[in-house]
């Protein structure tokens, strides 16, 4: 039996218990405050439904590890998380403890397992995408001779960025939404909707 230290394992805790164990032996320095303030701020997010918003980006994971047998999760996939584990890579000898955080989540379809902490900061989002798309459908989409007010009432909302030229014949701007959709607008109102496809 060999004495080690398991950092930030379990689910809920943050720290470092002592125990005697015949698995592999545990590697890593100890976590940085910085690394349990993290965790900390992780734990927010734990028991609220959340959906998948960005395609490719959000893997399901058997282990808090990322690698081949992780799989990539379909749009509008809902999961939650109950718990916030320190990422580790596991090998037949040892067991290296990483700065990365995962998340323990139960998905809809009654699958469970880690997701890494940034993939769900950034590709989640916590409504429902069913109500969105109602409400999208219910706001509808810009159109030809709306006023700027009007475009940011409907589906689209305010742009991400608007670029703006002013000439003798008034004020122009490009609205543009996720690179792929803007708007041209003349004194403030549309005269133009376009699109371009994703590459």
């Amino acid at each position: 039996m060999h004495r080690f230290i398991v950092a930030a394992i379990a689910v809920y805790s943050v720290g470092a218990i002592t125990g005697c164990a015949t698995g592999p032996k545990v590697i890593g320095t100890p976590p940085s405050q910085e690394f349990l303030d993290k965790m900390k701020q992780a734990e927010a997010s734990l028991n609220k439904p959340l959906w998948v918003s960005m395609q490719y980006l959000v893997k399901l994971c058997p282990k808090p590890s990322l690698g081949f047998e992780c799989k990539q999760l379909d749009m509008n996939t809902r999961l939650t998380a109950d718990g916030v584990v320190q990422g580790r890579f596991e090998d037949k000898n040892f067991v290296s403890l990483s700065s990365q955080i995962f998340y323990h989540v139960n998905l809809n379809d009654g699958r469970t397992g880690y997701v890494d902490e940034a993939e769900v900061r950034h590709g989640t989002v916590d409504i429902d995408p069913a109500i969105t798309e109602a409400d999208c459908r219910r706001r509808g989409d810009p159109r030809v001779g709306m006023s700027a007010k009007q475009v940011e009432a409907t589906c689209w909302g305010k742009p991400d960025h608007i670029d703006t030229k002013q000439s003798r014949r008034g004020t122009s701007e490009r609205w543009t939404y996720s690179n792929t959709r803007f708007l041209l607008l003349h004194n403030g109102v549309v005269t133009a909707v376009q699109f371009r496809e994703k590459s």
